[in-house]
């Protein structure tokens, strides 16, 4: 017969610091109050990303995740691998701009 060990979730191999719960309880408490746009901010290095990852474990759904640095995406696939490692996962990013310059209506002239 099998442990209740074996049935258990593995640990996370991305804890969160005490300031960053903080963060994801605010986020359920103004969940909770009708809030449906919430935001966090916090400084450079403190874990928004992290933050954002353990919100996307705890909840049910898909998500969309934008950035303007392919660094930032990799760094978000990265963290959310860490906290979930079965989770699917989809990248989707522009091409290098080589072909032409975008106009400020947002098409490409080449």
């Amino acid at each position: 017969m099998p442990s209740a060990a074996a049935h258990a979730p593995p640990a996370l191999q991305l804890p969160l610091r005490p300031y960053q719960e903080e963060a994801i309880q605010a986020i359920r408490d103004a969940q909770t109050r009708g809030v449906t746009r919430p935001l966090v901010v916090l400084p450079v290095g403190a874990g928004k990303t992290v933050v954002f990852a353990h919100l996307l474990h705890q909840r049910a759904g898909r998500a969309l995740v934008l950035a303007h640095r392919d660094e930032l995406l990799q760094q978000a696939v990265a963290k959310l691998r860490l906290v979930d490692p079965t989770a699917q996962i989809g990248l989707v990013k522009a091409v290098a701009m080589l072909l032409g310059v975008i106009s400020r209506l947002g098409s490409l002239s080449v």
